[in-house]
């Protein structure tokens, strides 16, 4: 087990610091249960470690003697390692331990939703203790909480006119990469009348649209370079340093402090490169700040994937159709799979200005020659088609957007392994080359292009090749055999 220290956090005032941490943590896991098993909470060693130094507090004989040191304090880190609880450790310390009548606020990112997910555990863990329910008078809602001595926990809306002018003593702001800077800034303001005010914004990495948090991020690294004994803002970002191979063991353990201290499996988190995209992999892993479309297939990697022979190498064993918008093109893609589960697409046919019902014959045509195969449909898209071939007695396997965005993960790191080929049809590798993961809002991401055109064959290659994957094992392989078209090829 190993105690992580942050890549970058700004200084104490000394190696002795005092602090109101050990206070809170003393009492914090004497009252603070898990409301899943029921067991006190135990925090890691780099959770107390954060928490003393984000509760750093002036040491005797300065002006403000035993007053926190910092008014805001920025958090970075990648996910899944124990920020939630800190944001509730750090809000019980502001509801119960901080100032009289204390006004904590809850805010996050472009909705309530995030806010609410701290703020719902914390009343969870209050409505599992005994002795945390006497604190109120009237059982915790689910947006706001008051004790009986009248301080007051309120979620908010992420908008600058609901939080302006709120006197706040103690902020929680989370998922600063979504959030828009007027909304930190009211947050800001409202703390200027409180002479004793804390506020604590969270996050991991964002992406290049991600303005608050990127200045949030200058501004913290520049007090890291350079010591400011009078600035009151605090900084702590765990990062992987850039010089470390992304894929690697050692990045892993560079950034995730719950992985160093053994409460997380290192293996757990390699896993994900089985089904993350490299570019999300190294936001939410690493910490890496993203680009907001970043390309998603490198064409070396394709072109070393094209068979020396275009046509498909084994039986069919999935058909899927894709659209362009307004239907000015359809393209129809094979896959199957051979002996050593070798992924194998083939560019069937690509239809100029198609109508629904040409589609579906083409379709129902392939299902009679290879009546096992397995048609693949988008669910919106290819509504239509479905009903048609629904009506004829032929069942569809339905495409989400999920299902899109995991089959994109998965061609890439197939083609990356040498696990899927194709046959080197011109126009998809067009489309491959202006093809970029554009990540959402939100989280996830979901393929388009980087300049005018279409991704309709390249929707239709990795949704092909995905399912073929899938159904490798349902479906018992014969000897390879060479496909043969019943339309002479594309």
């Amino acid at each position: 087990m190993t105690l992580l220290l942050p890549q970058f956090h700004t200084s104490p005032l000394s190696e002795d610091f005092t602090s109101a941490g050990p206070k809170l943590r003393k009492v914090f896991e004497a009252v603070w249960k898990d409301p899943q098993t029921g067991k006190f909470m135990k925090l890691d060693e780099w959770q107390a470690w954060l928490i003393d130094r984000i509760l750093e507090t002036y040491p005797p004989g300065h002006r403000f003697a035993g007053e926190l040191r910092y008014r805001q304090v920025v958090l970075c880190i990648p996910r899944q390692q124990g920020k939630s609880l800190i944001a509730a450790c750090l809000s019980f310390y502001f509801l119960f331990m901080h100032v009289p009548q204390a006004n904590v606020i809850g805010t996050a990112g472009r909705n309530e939703n995030q806010a609410k997910i701290v703020y719902k555990r914390f009343r969870d863990a209050i409505l599992a203790s005994t002795l945390l329910r006497k604190e109120f008078g009237r059982t915790p809602g689910m947006g706001m909480m008051t004790t009986k001595s009248g301080s007051a926990y309120r979620i908010y809306p992420s908008n600058s006119d609901a939080l302006q002018g709120e006197p706040i003593t103690g902020g929680i702001c989370d998922e600063l990469h979504l959030m828009k800077q007027d909304v930190w800034d009211a947050v800001v303001y409202g703390q200027r009348a409180q002479n004793k005010s804390m506020l604590i914004g969270l996050s991991t990495a964002g992406d290049d649209k991600s303005e608050l948090l990127e200045n949030l991020i200058t501004q913290g690294k520049a007090l890291t370079e350079e010591h400011d004994p009078e600035s009151r803002f605090g900084f702590f970002m765990w990062q992987a340093p850039e010089d470390l191979r992304w894929d690697s063991p050692e990045a892993v353990l560079s950034c995730n402090p719950a992985v160093a201290c053994g409460r997380v499996p290192v293996e757990r988190i390699l896993e994900d490169l089985k089904t993350t995209m490299p570019e999300d992999y190294r936001r939410y892993t690493l910490n890496w700040t993203a680009k907001s479309r970043s390309g998603w297939m490198d064409m070396s990697r394709w072109r070393l994937a094209k068979r020396k022979w275009p046509e498909l190498p084994v039986s069919p064993t999935v058909a899927v159709a894709e659209f362009t918008p307004g239907n000015t093109y359809a393209t129809i893609v094979l896959a199957g799979h051979d002996t050593n589960n070798m992924i194998h697409t083939y560019t069937l046919r690509i239809i100029l200005e198609p109508t629904n019902a040409e589609v579906a014959e083409d379709l129902a045509m392939l299902r009679s020659f290879y009546p096992d195969i397995v048609i693949g449909l988008d669910s919106i898209d290819g509504r239509d088609v479905t009903e048609r071939l629904k009506n004829v007695g032929i069942e569809t396997r339905q495409i989400s957007l999920g299902t899109y965005a995991n089959a994109a993960v998965w061609l890439l790191n197939a083609v990356d392994k040498g696990k899927a080929t194709h046959d080197g049809n011109g126009q998809l590798q067009l489309q491959v080359s202006k093809a970029v993961m554009k990540v959402l809002p939100r989280g996830g991401y979901r393929l388009a292009t980087a300049k005018n055109g279409h991704v309709d064959m390249v929707k239709a290659t990795v949704e092909a090749a995905y399912i073929a994957n899938m159904v490798k094992d349902e479906q018992k392989v014969e000897i390879p055999l060479y496909f043969s078209s019943p339309w002479g090829g594309y």
